[in-house]
């Protein structure tokens, strides 16, 4: 008999990781990038995953409900575990999803347990609970594809002040040489969540028009093109991004350029506080059209903030230490 349970409890251990690698790659491997699936991808699939483990691991009620929650979390954990193994799932929508998969596949797990006390010992019901937890994210995919989502233009601003005059800080705002690891400042994005760090940016040409190649740790590389040019005080540009300037690898469910998310544009000025002193302003401005646009927004923010304090900090010292050594 106890080797039929441990049995039992290893098949219904496969079962629950194959259903949600199933799930996956169904919702998130297979789905189009002219819409973001909020309803099926996150909210549904952790909630039917809590639901199909429960009643794989537990079908009569006799483990605890801690038992079931601890179960659940490690089919989920083993699922993601595989999915970042033979899916290049990056990083950052695994952390970006966690605040929706814990918590829904917890609630997921006491809701189930409640409902299936009624049905004992009837197994009859729980063969069709089983069925039904099996297809609802299916059937709610089509629907996140027909959601008229709002679409909220963001703007992240960040402003330095550096102690050199206009002329020079242009120089090193225009184009910046390879950033050494010495230069760089710590951050949640970068050194905690891993999102790529800029390498360098080459201008080519001069005036609108002319292109400014990026590139970033990690295999990134897009361009600026130049939209507003005045010498030593602004310049702009729009991101153009190819089809592999984000290698899947790095990052397979976040298109910059898609109908839910649009890197738009960016912007350095230049202002003189004085002689020697000048002000150095970025922003970057962005598209998102989610169900959740306010969280997204926050997550955006965030990885921009960190983007722009570590660019400006090397431009800052390296106009500081020019002077300085001059």
């Amino acid at each position: 008999m106890r080797s039929i349970s441990k049995f039992r409890v290893l098949a219904s251990f496969v079962a629950a990781i194959g259903y949600s690698l199933f799930m996956y790659i169904i919702i998130w491997v297979s789905r189009s990038d002219m819409f973001f699936p909020f309803l099926a991808g996150l909210i549904l699939l952790p909630a039917a995953i809590g639901t199909f483990t429960t009643l794989l691991f537990d079908p009569y009620l006799k483990h605890s409900l801690a038992k079931n929650i601890g179960f659940t979390f490690l089919v989920m954990l083993c699922a993601v575990l595989l999915t970042v193994i033979f899916f290049a799932e990056g990083i950052i929508c695994i952390i970006m999803a966690l605040p929706f998969f814990v918590p829904i596949g917890m609630v997921s797990v006491l809701l189930t347990r409640s409902a299936m006390k009624p049905f004992q010992p009837n197994n009859n019901s729980k063969h069709v609970a089983r069925s039904v937890a099996f297809i609802i994210p299916l059937l709610m995919l089509p629907i996140d594809g027909l959601l008229n989502n709002p679409t909220e233009t963001a703007f992240v601003t960040t402003e330095f002040l550096i102690k050199a005059p206009k002329e020079l800080v242009w120089k090193h705002t225009t184009s910046i040489a390879e950033i050494q690891p010495n230069e760089r400042v710590w951050s949640i994005s970068h050194n905690i969540v891993r999102v790529p760090m800029p390498i360098d940016a080459k201008m080519l040409g001069s005036g609108v028009g002319a292109v400014r190649h990026l590139r970033w740790t990690k295999n990134v590389n897009f361009r600026e093109v130049i939209t507003f040019w005045e010498e030593n005080s602004k310049l702009g540009w729009d991101f153009e991004f190819d089809q592999n300037s984000i290698p899947a690898k790095v990052e397979a469910h976040i298109d910059v350029k898609s109908n839910y998310l649009d890197l738009a544009s960016g912007e350095y000025e230049l202002i003189a506080i004085d002689q020697n002193t000048t002000l150095l302003r970025l922003t970057t401005t962005y598209k998102i059209t989610t169900p959740i646009n306010s969280y997204n927004r926050w997550w955006g923010n965030l990885f921009l903030e960190d983007f722009h304090n570590g660019v400006l900090s090397v431009i800052k010292a390296r106009s500081e230490n020019q002077i300085i050594s001059s």
